[in-house]
């Protein structure tokens, strides 16, 4: 017997309905032309003796929806995959050209651009081989790097120079790097030191040092910062911490405006040395961002001094004489001194001759040109060619011509 999940009424096993018109799902049987009709498995309900099939055979039958894989553009010096309207690597700062010639491969959705560089034919001439040829140069010539300037033992500067060449021979992006995990937090850099120096004095701060702009600013403006705009700047657990010193209970579960507000019912205005404490506090959460800002622009700089290098060292082979120093869009006042022309041995290489975490590049010099490609580059932001890009300050979409974020008000 068979009963209904509705009425709960019993029925024989041979029926295909309840009385109270519940169907049983044992009774429904698909046709080939994906027509519903009442009878059991293997049963020809029609004259033309129509095949029928049970409801999971048809289910496994259907065609299954693929989804559209996006286009990805394949840089030809380091491997990386690209957005598909990108104009410059994202890793090794390549850049793309107007007219490439390309290989898409409508498997993987990939575009293969064929470099402009000329470059000798390997023996199989297998561009996957390239690719992966050029980033073990890259990884080989990270290992010739010293430790010359920093107060790293031999051992952990070992540890990094292996996760900067493992990372370089993956063709890893500098973020996912695990070198900055092995440097201590007393770890010092002269080159560093230098620059910071620099940029403190000059008043501004390239990309890649947020950390150190903002403990330079909160030093510049703390002194006008009320109490109520100092505690905005702590996390929960410090203001958690301040709540136990004044005695304020029941607030571990609170969210952190409701903390601060409680804090603030009960700190004075004028109360000094609740300020310095607050300050301080500050001040630290500051520092520590700014030194595991510092342990990742030391790895980005190690892989950019090696990717660059051996960049240079295969240009040279390949007879390259003039090459370009193109410093990137949103690149520092330093940098943009830089910018010109100049012979393949004395071209600048990013991080060893510029700041550390530098993410400016250098191409190929077209002679028949009369701009740089940096300005030919904006040139055609400008132009509206292209029609969006991303902020270099806040990473938001805005138009391709804007000259000012439309989203953090910073300037291009």
């Amino acid at each position: 017997m068979v009963k209904c999940p509705c009425c709960g009424l019993l029925s024989p096993d041979e029926a295909m309905q309840c009385d109270c018109g519940y169907v049983f799902p044992s009774s429904l049987v698909f046709t080939e032309d994906s027509s519903i009709v009442m009878g059991k498995k293997g049963e020809n309900l029609d004259k033309k003796g129509v095949p029928q099939m049970g409801i999971f055979d048809w289910l496994k039958k259907q065609p299954k929806s693929q989804e559209k894989k996006q286009i990805r553009i394949q840089c030809p010096e380091c491997g990386v995959l690209n957005q598909d309207n990108a104009v410059r690597c994202r890793y090794c700062r390549y850049e793309f050209p107007l007219t490439p010639q390309e290989e898409y491969d409508p498997k993987t959705n990939i575009i293969k651009i064929i470099p402009i560089t000329p470059r000798k034919a390997e023996k199989d001439n297998d561009r996957e081989n390239l690719i992966t040829i050029t980033r073990m140069k890259h990884a080989d010539k990270a290992k010739h790097i010293t430790a010359a300037g920093t107060n790293l033992t031999p051992d952990i500067f070992q540890k990094v120079i292996e996760e900067v060449s493992h990372s370089l021979a993956k063709g890893e992006n500098p973020k996912n790097c695990k070198a900055k995990n092995y440097i201590p937090d007393n770890f010092t850099w002269d080159k560093y030191d230098e620059w910071y120096k620099k940029f403190y004095d000059a008043g501004e701060w390239p990309a890649l040092w947020e950390a150190a702009y903002d403990y330079f600013a909160f030093e510049m403006e703390c002194e006008d910062l009320s109490i109520n705009e100092l505690l905005h700047q702590l996390d929960k657990n410090e203001l958690l911490l301040l709540a136990e010193q004044f005695n304020i209970k029941k607030v571990t579960s609170k969210s952190k405006k409701f903390i601060q507000d409680s804090l603030l019912n009960v700190i004075k205005p004028d109360d000094k040395e609740t300020r310095n404490i607050i300050y301080s506090k500050i001040k630290e959460l500051l520092y520590a961002k700014m030194i595991r800002e510092k342990k990742y622009l030391y790895q980005h700089t190690l892989m950019s001094i090696a990717s660059q290098t051996q960049k240079r060292d295969d240009w040279k082979e390949n007879d390259v004489t003039k090459v370009e120093f193109s410093p990137a869009l949103d690149t520092c006042s330093f940098c943009e001194e830089l910018s010109g022309v100049y012979t393949i041995n004395k071209i600048p290489i990013s991080g060893k001759d510029t700041h550390p975490g530098c993410r400016c590049s250098f191409s190929t010099h077209d002679e028949n040109s009369n701009m740089s490609s940096r300005d030919e580059l904006k040139a055609r932001y400008a132009s509206g060619e292209f029609p969006m890009k991303r902020c270099p300050h806040c990473s938001k979409w805005i138009e391709g011509n804007a000259l000012e974020c439309r989203h953090c008000n910073k300037v291009m």
